[in-house]
């Protein structure tokens, strides 16, 4: 029986992949990840190892769809949020979709995949939502659908 797709919510904001930091140990320089970054990619990693349930890493080509699903601000109307709600109102402002995608992509690397160069086709969308989350659904390529999120304009979330 297969396992597939993999299919896992990750509640709270969004983090966005920061840009690298960099240090001085013994006058040589060191790279690391913003402490934030570092932190959201521990929560996304503990959320995917929980939807694995023991399976291995898949070692083929890989399909993937990611669905940020952004805070609606709480200064707008009811209006603009009703809109927002329904994907009239799309969010267009940073941080940008790949920047999400790198967060995801590095939080997951070695537990639903061996590695993120698997990764032949990806689908990332942004949309605002009243509780924030990441969707991600993974599948072997080939027995990608392009279903596995829905559509925000049926519900199917």
């Amino acid at each position: 029986m297969s396992r597939w797709p993999i299919k896992f919510e990750v509640p709270g904001d969004p983090v966005a992949q920061g840009r690298p930091r960099v240090s001085t140990i013994n006058g040589r320089p060191r790279m690391y990840d913003a402490p934030k970054s570092a932190s959201y990619k521990g929560v996304v990693a503990m959320f995917a190892s929980h939807a694995m349930r023991g399976i291995a890493p898949l070692d083929g080509a890989v399909s993937m769809s990611i669905m940020v699903q952004k805070k609606i601000p709480k200064s707008w109307s009811k209006k603009k949020k009703s809109q927002a709600i329904k994907g009239e109102v799309k969010p267009t402002s940073r941080p940008d979709v790949d920047n999400y995608t790198k967060a995801i992509l590095d939080g997951i690397n070695g537990i639903v995949f061996l590695d993120d160069c698997q990764v032949t086709r990806l689908i990332v969308s942004k949309h605002y939502a009243e509780q924030p989350s990441v969707i991600v659904v993974v599948n072997r390529d080939g027995d990608y659908s392009g279903k596995e999120l829905g559509s925000q304009e049926s519900g199917e979330f």
